[in-house]
């Protein structure tokens, strides 16, 4: 259980440049079980913030909410979540068959 709950700063740690400063991590999709398990981390944050989540199903979204992720934005299109909210990073817990296509999208909103 423990393991759990370092998970997301050890991948920060791993991934971003080492300095005090607040990231900006988004949700795409939330199909994936083991999303659970990671959402109470990225709300309770020190370093990151969690700026939105990309979900269309109601189920999800209302498990969310009550899971804590009441003053964390929801959109319906990941591409406008991206837009709007300028992640610096994405964790996706959507289908595994939609991986390629958001990596590309995120690559995308990253370039401009």
């Amino acid at each position: 259980m423990k393991l759990k709950s370092i998970f997301l700063p050890a991948l920060l740690l791993m991934t971003l440049p080492v300095q005090a400063q607040d990231y900006k991590i988004a949700i795409i999709g939330m199909v994936h079980g083991h999303v659970w398990g990671h959402l109470q981390p990225m709300l309770n944050g020190k370093d990151v913030k969690l700026v939105g989540i990309a979900e269309t199903n109601p189920d999800l979204i209302a498990e969310a909410k009550k899971r804590g992720a009441t003053s964390t934005p929801f959109f319906s299109d990941y591409k406008k979540m991206l837009d709007e909210t300028k992640p610096d990073i994405v964790w996706t817990f959507a289908e595994n068959n939609r991986h390629l296509e958001i990596v590309e999208a995120c690559a995308r909103a990253r370039s401009t």
